[in-house]
């Protein structure tokens, strides 16, 4: 049994290398300079302020916690 894991697993690593290693193919043409400055001279973009797509959950638990400690202190 042990045998036939190490069989799978070689074959596997020679699967995977003589798939996943196959040179790169030829470029037929280079890269035409038009083309090229066209991408290099793509107008700036203004910095945009980062998405607070993370902090909402964080500000939405601390607004539960204080409501949370204001019930728990309306008690006692």
């Amino acid at each position: 049994m042990k045998n036939l894991l190490v069989l799978i697993v070689i074959a596997a690593c020679v699967w995977y290398f003589l798939t996943h290693r196959k040179p790169a193919a030829p470029r037929d043409q280079p890269v035409a300079a038009p083309a090229a400055a066209a991408v290099n001279n793509a107008p700036a973009q203004p910095a945009t302020t980062p998405s607070n797509f993370l902090k909402r959950p964080i500000d939405r638990a601390h607004e539960v916690t204080d409501q949370v400690r204001k019930r728990s202190a309306e008690k006692f």
